[in-house]
Parts: structure tokens; sequence; C-alpha cells
């Protein structure tokens, strides 16, 4: 949660929704922290 306050500027709400925003985050994190553990 401390990374999505961190980079609320880099929000652009006329490219995409807070939803989806914080929907992409969440991806990439989980993505990062399977690479990091599993491989």
């Amino acid at each position: 949660m401390l990374g999505l306050w961190n980079n609320i500027d880099k929000f652009y709400e006329n490219k995409s929704e807070f939803k989806n925003w914080i929907a992409g985050i969440a991806k990439f994190k989980a993505i990062d922290y399977s690479l990091k553990f599993f491989l």
C-alpha cells in the first residue's frame, strides 16, 4: 500500500481508471514476488 501512496503522482485519470491502475500495480507486484521466490 505504501507503494501506491508514494506513486500516486504517476496516476493520470485521463489515461485510466483508478481501480485499473491499482490492479496493474498488484499484478506486477505478484509477478515480482513469484519470480523472486519460485525461480
